[in-house]
């Protein structure tokens, strides 16, 4: 539990007992480092690919896979 309140709140950037209705960060996109560092067209076309709530569709696991999944489970 302390390992995911800490993390919680490193990611949101905000104490962990300041409630969600006062401070909100939406869950970054679940893209490779290749796609978010490669040039625009890359990077469209990879926003392009994502699902309806930011998940990649092509099965991989990024950085941003574990960082959207640790977020959504934190709460």
């Amino acid at each position: 539990m302390y390992y995911h309140d800490k993390c919680h709140s490193l990611f949101n950037a905000r104490p962990p007992m300041l409630s969600n209705r006062y401070c909100q960060c939406p869950l970054p996109l679940d893209l490779s480092e290749e796609d978010v560092y490669g040039d625009r067209e890359r990077l469209a076309l990879a926003i392009a690919k994502l699902d309806s709530n930011g998940w990649n569709t092509n099965g991989q696991i990024f950085t941003t896979t574990w960082l959207r999944a640790l977020a959504m489970l934190s709460p």
